[in-house]
């Protein structure tokens, strides 16, 4: 397989590349080299000029922290799709929602819960430390 290096040397199939590369990153994966090097590439592109292109198309797409590496460059990330919609799933399925079991907030039932606890731990915490105990 041919370096990539050698497909930046030539400026004029450097150009067919970026004006080729339009709407090829697909729309509802990441694709690492890993897996794109056993697809098939889009029509008139090698492995490498494909991966070229898309990795040129995630550029604009970066976001720069002011975290900084040894040589002075900045740590970047890429949201990619599917990521932000399985965060709002969390976030609408995670917010407000701090619920106790139905026994702690009935007074009829509170203090057998908390005695019942209570006699758990100890139980619990004997076996954690090695004590031989049966319930």
């Amino acid at each position: 397989m041919e370096k990539l290096s050698e497909v930046l040397k030539d400026p004029s199939r450097f150009q067919r590349i970026i004006f080729n590369s339009q709407d090829i990153l697909p729309k509802d994966k990441y694709p690492h080299w890993d897996n794109v090097r056993y697809l098939k590439p889009p029509k008139g592109m090698s492995h490498q000029e494909w991966w070229l292109a898309l990795k040129l198309q995630r550029q604009t797409l970066f976001k720069q922290v002011p975290l900084k590496d040894r040589n002075g460059r900045h740590f970047r990330y890429l949201i990619t799709d599917p990521i932000p919609e399985r965060l709002h799933k969390i976030d609408l399925r995670a917010g407000g929602r701090i619920e106790m079991p139905a026994q702690i907030t009935n007074p009829e039932t509170r203090d057998q819960y908390y005695i019942a606890s209570l006699i758990e731990e100890a139980i619990t915490s004997s076996q954690l430390e090695g004590a031989s105990t049966t319930r």
